[in-house]
């Protein structure tokens, strides 16, 4: 089948199309249900059916004899060290650990808070709990004890895997001190810590909590895979909200299972900016063999023309973007290699991955024609490996995505669709911004800006930035009589992003402003500003309350060389 046959098949026998690629996966028990509703009218998928994730991850391929294949490849220019695991390594490493974390008490359906850096040690604290079936929670690395202690009390876990530090760059940043200070305020106290020990910063321990990752692993007896049920959740991944509380996103096991089978790898555009940034002759590609190499694939965040144009220069192969969300877990739109290559439009991740039926609505509900920017929905039921709710919250799951257009999800973005089926994301119709990947909310921003004492109103928009894709500015309006001057105001209001957010969050711009761009009803014009701030066309709203303020905000951000 090419492109177009296996589209319409998704979207007009899904449940033919979605049993298909469920055959691909070795589940423990099947069930003759597909897709069904639960009591709350949610959709799930393959409900009945048994599996459990780390055995397909690890003990499936070393049953089929691909043990000693290479799993992991660590590679750290940081600590400049190299380690390879393969599959019956990483099997043995992660079973030890899942028989740690069982005698501690930890089970099905526990939650367990995973607080790491790119190491080794994260996938098996990960593929641990997956086969325990127990929930994990990815928190980044780095994510400031508030921010932390957020999720500690939203998710609820019986503990905490981390690290005693991370390394950026030539920074060791101690994780240990972030934690417990996150669980000093944080409600909900975890069972206990579990901590990896790095050379580059021992952590000090609290005895009676904390217990040391390589003995609890070393001392372990190997856990067997737990089965768990196709709609059991797999695990939380936290995304920015609207208004600052993050919310959790639940996968479940056998959709996620499905979805990761039948996609594609890829890696961020980030990573390819920064390796443009530090060799633009791509001169280090010339010492490796890439004659295997057949495609580029970037995802997770918007691949911008200028990054995509330098990769297919550099490779002469074709550069692969995607539109997904952390929501989708997985594209939504794409360039189906497997099935059909299509040419590349600059600004488009291609057309529909199959089993996402994507429509653009106007603000009535009503599905626009070729061309016309709207709403960017997907109609229900989505496909697998989606998000199944949010985080013991059926409710805000429907009024954030299935409330608004009848039998749609929205995304939150804004886009169109052009007469050649290819699909265009122009950007947030709320305030979360993608910075290198890392979802994050202007919103809560504001309200850190909002706390400073000098601060009568503020907004803050998300800028293109060429390494990180996007970068927050705050925009202040200070409170009468206050005379703190601007320099003096954006090292405070940074330091106050970075303790409540983390540094990660590349807030490092506050610009002073006479007046903030508002419509007569008093709502802040925040796309004009960021329209302003990337030089994009913009149209000035009929709404305004007064035109010749967009003069002065591109005055200021001109004189900041913004």
């Amino acid at each position: 089948m090419n492109y177009q046959e296996k589209y319409i098949h998704s979207i007009t026998q899904k449940e033919a199309f979605w049993k298909e690629q469920a055959d691909e996966i070795a589940w423990f028990k099947k069930s003759e249900a597909i897709l069904s509703q639960d009591e709350n009218g949610l959709y799930q998928w393959y409900k009945g059916s048994k599996l459990n994730t780390a055995y397909l991850a690890l003990d499936h391929h070393v049953k089929t004899g691909k043990g000693d294949k290479i799993a992991i490849i660590y590679d750290s220019p940081a600590t400049n060290y190299q380690q390879k695991y393969t599959y019956s390594q990483l099997r043995d490493e992660v079973a030890k650990l899942a028989g740690g974390l069982q005698k501690k008490g930890i089970a099905r359906g526990d939650t367990v808070v995973i607080y790491m850096p790119m190491i080794p040690q994260a996938v098996m604290a990960m593929l641990a709990c997956a086969r325990l079936g127990t929930v994990h929670s990815v928190v980044f690395g780095g994510f400031a004890p508030n921010e932390l202690a957020i999720r500690i009390d939203d998710a609820q876990p019986k503990a905490i895997i981390s690290a005693s530090c991370g390394i950026e760059f030539d920074k060791v940043i101690p994780y240990k001190p972030l934690i417990d200070a996150a669980i000093e305020l944080a409600n909900h106290k975890p069972d206990f810590c579990v901590i990896f020990q790095r050379p580059q910063a021992i952590a000090t321990m609290i005895e009676g909590r904390d217990l040391d990752f390589l003995e609890l692993q070393t001392n372990a007896q190997p856990a067997e895979c737990v089965e768990v049920d196709a709609t059991d959740p797999l695990y939380i991944l936290y995304t920015s909200g609207t208004t600052g509380k993050p919310k959790g996103i639940v996968r479940d096991n056998g959709g996620h299972a499905v979805a990761m089978n039948y996609s594609i790898f890829f890696t961020a555009p980030t990573a390819f900016r920064a390796i443009r940034k530090e060799d633009p002759e791509a001169l280090l590609m010339k010492k490796y063999d890439l004659s295997s190499l057949k495609s580029i694939f970037v995802a997770g965040e918007r691949c911008d023309p200028s990054t995509l144009k330098w990769l297919q220069e550099i490779s002469q192969l074709p550069v692969i973007d995607h539109w997904w969300q952390t929501e989708s877990g997985w594209g939504i739109v794409a360039n189906m290699m497997g099935l059909e290559y299509f040419p590349v439009k600059e600004g488009s991740a291609t057309k529909p991955v199959c089993g996402f039926e994507i429509k653009i609505l106007d603000e009535a509900g009503q599905q626009l024609g070729a061309n016309q920017e709207g709403y960017v929905c997907v109609k229900l039921p989505l496909p697998p490996g989606c998000l199944k709710t949010l985080w013991k919250d059926d409710f805000q799951f429907q009024a954030s995505y299935l409330n608004t257009f009848e039998g749609y999800y929205l995304s939150g973005d804004g886009g169109y669709i052009d007469e050649d089926g290819y699909v265009y994301i122009m950007g947030r119709i709320d305030d979360v911004i993608n910075v290198a990947g890392h979802r994050l909310s202007t919103g809560a921003m504001e309200e850190i800006l909002a706390s400073h004492s000098a601060v009568a109103e503020c907004a803050v928009v998300g800028i293109a930035d060429e390494l990180k894709g996007q970068r927050p500015v705050g925009f202040v309006v200070l409170k009468d009589g206050q005379t703190i001057d601007e320099k003096t105001l954006e090292s405070e209001t940074i330091t106050l992003i970075k303790q409540k957010i983390g540094s990660f969050s590349s807030y490092n711009s506050t610009i002073l402003v006479k007046r903030l761009p508002k419509t007569r009803s008093g709502k802040i014009l925040r796309k004009i500003i960021r329209q302003i701030a990337d030089r994009t066309p913009f149209t000035i709203p009929s709404t305004i309350d007064d035109p010749l303020i967009l003069t002065e905000i591109e005055g200021f951000l001109r004189a900041r060389n913004i």
